[in-house]
């Protein structure tokens, strides 16, 4: 614990240990789960194992794309709103209102996915359908949505592993797969007609980030590459280009993007030069404001980060050794709300769309269990 500690922020979370390689962050998601558990209790905790394996061959890395299956969720609390109902089977229509929702009180409603180790969504759009990866028992990642029960597992044919990180209002997602030579690469999918899109390497011999690409509703993707040290990039579809960018009094190759919005302001981090602090930003055209934790958390903030139309930003933080993982709020005004799902031990918040509804997974020591969720904020 003590080296992981001395660590650069980049890698407390598990997540950022993904920097590189979809193998890199099988490991680090391992470890992000661990390591706090091996402080409090020292012993190895086994994942849940469910039944109904949904795959294909025995022995195949793969699952055909587009497999459909009903999976229970499980209501934690009363009173899911019945916007459920209302936005069901609207895939393709972008909602065109957005109202900023404030709430201290969430509805949660957890999902797993059969022969999942671990269930980790990454974003939900205003539909509510919810976008991520989960790895099986064989440590192979699978990308998925999730809407009101209904389970798609969607994997890149022929990748060695597939991981979806975000999705907008239109139905289209985005990710990453790793191929047989290990290569990472960025790609889309839309949900209305099953099409594959990838996209072109970032020039200069970057590498493509593995968890860390958000897409809009106009198809603007922004991710991060790495090659010693990190490059925000943004693909802009019209023109089919990438541009590029740094947060002031950032150290050299140390922003890194994560989400983008429907304004085209984005969430990310950086390391602040000739420091070892690391900040989160919102990037609002060229206006950069950097975020930090409030002193009264006395925590480190990680990722994955997600960004809302209002500006509004969710992420997860921890104290100590890992004493405590909870996930954050913060409002464009500044405020910050703290979320912990009831009866858990850790809460990972990963997600939010324009009407406030969240998106993560959490770890209950009590069960075992690594279910992902999605709350609703309760008025």
């Amino acid at each position: 614990m003590n080296a992981e500690n001395s660590m650069n922020a980049n890698f407390f979370s598990g997540r950022h240990l993904c920097l590189r390689f979809l193998s890199a962050c099988k490991i680090g998601r391992s470890l992000r789960i661990l390591l706090p558990i091996l402080a409090v209790s020292f012993a190895v905790v086994a994942r849940g194992q469910y039944p109904g394996y949904l795959s294909g061959p025995a022995g195949s890395p793969m699952t055909p794309p587009g497999v459909v299956v009903k999976v229970p969720a499980s209501p934690l609390l009363s009173g899911v709103p019945d916007s459920r109902q209302r936005m069901q089977n609207a895939l393709a229509a972008p909602a065109v209102t957005h109202k900023a929702l404030a709430s201290t009180n969430y509805s949660f409603v957890n999902f797993n996915i059969p022969n999942a180790a671990y269930v980790e969504p990454t974003a939900v759009n205003n539909n509510e359908v919810v976008a991520g990866y989960y790895a099986d028992t064989s440590n192979v990642t699978h990308g998925f949505v999730w809407q009101q029960g209904t389970l798609q597992i969607i994997d890149y044919p022929g990748a060695l592993d597939t991981a979806f990180t975000g999705i907008n209002n239109r139905g289209v997602l985005v990710g990453t797969y790793e191929d047989e030579n290990f290569s990472t690469y960025t790609v889309t999918y839309s949900l209305a007609d099953a099409s594959w899109s990838v996209l072109p390497n970032v020039p200069g011999g970057w590498q493509e980030e593995f968890e860390i690409a958000g897409i809009n509703d106009d198809g603007v993707v922004i991710g991060c590459a790495a090659e010693f040290g990190t490059l925000s990039w943004i693909w802009h579809p019209d023109s089919q280009t990438f541009s590029y960018f740094t947060a002031p009094a950032a150290s050299e190759a140390s922003t890194c993007a994560y989400g983008v919005n429907g304004k085209r302001n984005a969430v990310g981090t950086f390391s602040v030069a000739y420091s070892s602090s690391q900040l989160l930003f919102l990037k609002d055209r060229d206006e950069f404001t950097s975020i930090s934790l409030p002193s009264s958390l006395q925590g480190t903030m990680f990722g994955p980060y997600g960004l809302n139309i209002n500006d509004t930003i969710v992420g997860t933080y921890f104290t100590g050794s890992f004493t405590t993982v909870s996930g954050f709020i913060r409002y464009r005004n500044g405020a910050f709300v703290v979320v912990n799902q009831p009866g858990t031990d850790q809460t990972y918040l990963t997600g939010i769309n324009d009407f406030g509804v969240l998106v993560g997974d959490t770890y209950n020591s009590t069960t075992g269990a690594f279910p992902g969720f999605i709350a609703y904020p309760v008025k």
